[in-house]
């Protein structure tokens, strides 16, 4: 990937007010909703999409794709403004449609609605979590599948994170995990604008946030949300340190431009008016009218964001062609990972492990439904073969596992469809290292 560069200041402040006022101009029309955050933390939502982000808006489901979390679910106009200027199937009628039943832009970002989001957010706090959870996930995907310099799972999680997501304790614990893990590949931009929807924070919350990040472990870098400059260096920094995770402290505004509402409550949760709409629009110099207003200058400027990310995307296309054709065998492993498909002839496989050769018997009585495999917590190691056969069943830890005293029965087979995963008993190996049969309802682990 090239180095991001820099965009002219005049046409950058220029898709900047583009994204605030389809915010304003969307909850304005619904009557409903949250302007004031995209309006604070626009400048940093557009440095990243348009000079770090990677993305292609017309595949969003591309694996090579970094991954951008909007936990502050609240002001998913925000969102929605950069997936329709960055060209994603969204088009201005829905960006209109704001918050009305069945329109693609609800109130709050909801995975398989909208194009482009990865994941349903508006409890606070919850899109911090989910961003830890794809981090991690993209570096247990790198630990199988890299290989020849490249990993088909590597990526980048950003993720717009507010006070109300600070408040809540999902995020301790997952900023904790982010932290001990080094997840390098994680970078959170802080919207810290001292307002809730009730009022300030100094009401309800008093923590130093920075100071916290930093006691997990975190890259703490801080910056003004409206500066262009200090925001891309700041971004910059925090992709470039790749050993922990970064908070990007944004300094930023609420309801930036409304002369009377700036930095209230009033931005939070609810439309600025009609008279503090037009306030906003001269305020910041824009055209009272008319309303949902892209400039053809907007336009080209993004359509030359998108060549460069479909360039970005034909890089990652060649790198990843020759990382299959090195190892066809492992290039399989990682397409049935992406479209979740047991591989052919696994249980088979397993059949011969377990029962040798009474596989065939073991299948004629029925078992094949749930087969039943007695194995003793005598530290005798797990047949190599089931291991090979059930790589998506299998989790290895280093750490010393408990002492388990009981017999158990572990049932080899596919759970019926939907039905959940349960914690799971140690094996050791011979080579000292600890595997999780993960244990499947109903009956799925008991006493013999």
């Amino acid at each position: 990937m090239t180095a991001p560069t820099r965009t002219d200041e005049a046409l950058a402040t220029l898709a900047v007010n583009t994204i605030r006022f389809l915010a304003v101009d969307a909850v304005e029309k619904a009557r409903s909703g949250h302007p004031g955050m995209p309006m604070g933390m626009a400048v940093p939502a557009y440095v990243l999409w348009s000079r770090f982000l990677r993305y292609d808006a017309g595949d969003p489901a591309w694996p090579g794709r970094d991954r951008f979390l909007l936990s502050a679910g609240h002001g998913s106009m925000l969102q929605y403004a950069l997936l329709h200027l960055a060209g994603y199937d969204l088009p201005m009628a829905e960006i209109q449609n704001f918050r009305q039943l069945g329109s693609r832009t609800p109130g709050h970002p909801e995975h398989g609605v909208t194009p482009g989001v990865e994941t349903t957010t508006g409890p606070l706090g919850q899109g911090i979590a989910n961003a830890v959870g794809m981090a991690l996930a993209s570096k247990m995907g790198d630990a199988r599948f890299a290989g020849e310099g490249f990993s088909p799972s590597a990526c980048r999680v950003y993720a717009i994170a507010g006070d109300g997501c600070m408040m809540e304790g999902i995020s301790h614990e997952a900023a904790s995990l982010a932290g001990h893990l080094q997840l390098g590949n994680l970078i959170v931009l802080y919207d810290d604008n001292h307002i809730t929807i009730d009022g300030p924070t100094s009401i309800a919350f008093s923590d130093d946030t920075a100071k916290r990040f930093e006691a997990y472990g975190w890259q703490v870098l801080r910056t003004e949300a409206n500066d262009f400059e200090a925001v891309g260096d700041a971004l910059e920094k925090a992709v470039a340190e790749t050993a922990r995770p970064s908070l990007v402290v944004c300094h930023s505004h609420i309801g930036f431009g409304a002369p009377h509402k700036q930095d209230t409550a009033h931005a939070h949760g609810e439309p600025l008016g009609s008279e503090e709409t037009l306030a906003a629009k001269r305020a910041l110099g824009w055209p009272e009218s008319p309303a949902f207003l892209v400039p053809d200058e907007v336009r080209a400027h993004f359509s030359a964001i998108r060549a460069e990310k479909t360039r970005l995307r034909g890089q990652w296309d060649t790198a990843f062609a020759k990382w299959r054709a090195a190892d066809p065998a492992r290039a399989e492993r990682w397409a049935s990972f992406l479209e979740r498909r047991v591989p052919g002839g696994r249980h088979d496989r397993v059949f011969e492990a377990v029962f040798g050769s009474d596989a065939a018997a073991a299948r004629f009585f029925g078992v094949s439904k749930m087969t039943v495999w007695r194995w003793r917590h005598d530290r005798s190691p797990l047949p190599e073969p089931v291991i090979r056969a059930l790589p998506d069943l299998l989790q290895k830890k280093v750490a010393e596992a408990h002492e388990a005293q009981q017999d158990f029965r572990f049932f080899l087979a596919e759970p019926p469809s939907g039905q959940s995963v349960l914690s799971s008993q140690p094996i050791q190996l011979d080579n000292g290292t600890i595997v999780f049969v993960r244990r499947r309802r109903p009956n799925v682990c008991r006493r013999a």
